[in-house]
């Protein structure tokens, strides 16, 4: 009725273990590389407000309308870390470090987008008819 671990089962087990932890240092390897000469584009109400590198850490503050948001740029990710909305999604949403990711605070019209500067990760991956 009760089955008994065996070595071998221990062995795969640990095996298994070993081959997530490589895959998950790998992928964030993977994602700093593609994030790094890649640059977000705030844009206010459709209009361009500004592009910045993710390479240098800064933070913008957009004062419009009588509407704030805040956005910060550090260690090659993008978040909201202030908005004078009321439903606060903007900032709950958390960071973006790849490219065609976005924040949008829809109330405000601010949209932060990071934008690969190489422009083969900008491609389409599949065409419809």
């Amino acid at each position: 009725m009760f089955k008994v671990l065996r070595k071998a089962d221990i062995i795969l087990f640990l095996v298994l273990c070993l081959l997530g932890a490589v895959m998950t240092v790998w992928s964030v390897r993977t994602a700093a590389a593609a994030a790094s000469g890649a640059e977000v584009i705030i844009t206010v109400d459709g209009e361009e407000y500004g592009r910045y590198s993710l390479d240098t850490d800064r933070t913008i503050s957009i004062d419009r309308n009588g509407n704030h948001n805040r956005i910060v740029i550090s260690d090659s990710t993008v978040h909201m870390e202030e908005s004078s909305c009321k439903n606060q999604i903007c900032v709950h949403q958390g960071v973006i470090n790849a490219s065609g990711q976005m924040i949008v605070c829809l109330p405000n019209g601010v949209i932060a987008e990071i934008h690969a500067s190489d422009s083969s990760q900008d491609e389409y991956d599949a065409v419809s008819q």
